[in-house]
């Protein structure tokens, strides 16, 4: 473990491997939902600022290139508009076609045009997914976070 101060905050940087020291490795079954349990225990036992477990997020959070983007250009990127325009529309529970109206008028003044929004649906009729596009930039309602999926937006947004 380091621990240094190169930023605005101070930080630690905490490197291991699967490899043991016979050369073996250790297993990696459920190994994301465990590391977020041992975090969230050292949050604990060193006092240090909790942070929200990723399974309890209703959307993915930035990327670091998206954050290298936000403070080298003080833009946001397209998915993290698309979010925030969703969380918008969203507020006062719509239903769907009114979300999707909503969403094709542009945000804001700056914006010239608004989200287009796909619904995708089986041979059989039922829905598959949604998708939504801003700038020429497509992402799926999954990359966007749970609550921007159809089933996520009926069940985290409250859209009928």
């Amino acid at each position: 473990m380091v621990r240094h101060v190169d930023r605005e905050h101070d930080h630690a940087h905490i490197v291991a491997s699967r490899i043991q020291l016979d050369g073996t490795t250790v297993s990696d079954s459920w190994d994301y939902r465990r590391s977020e349990a041992v975090i969230r225990k050292l949050e604990q036992e060193y006092n240090l600022q909790s942070v929200q477990p990723s399974w309890e997020k209703d959307n993915r959070s930035q990327t670091t290139g998206e954050r290298r983007q936000l403070a080298r250009t003080g833009e946001e990127s397209v998915r993290v508009r698309i979010q925030r325009s969703l969380d918008q529309a969203t507020h006062d529970h719509p239903t769907m076609p009114e979300l999707i109206k909503r969403c094709l008028r542009p945000a804001s003044p700056t914006q010239q045009q608004g989200i287009n929004v796909w619904v995708g649906y089986t041979r059989t009729g039922k829905v598959k997914g949604i998708s939504y596009q801003l700038d020429g930039v497509a992402f799926s309602g999954t990359h966007l976070g749970k609550a921007y999926t159809f089933s996520g937006l009926q069940k985290h947004r409250g859209v009928s």
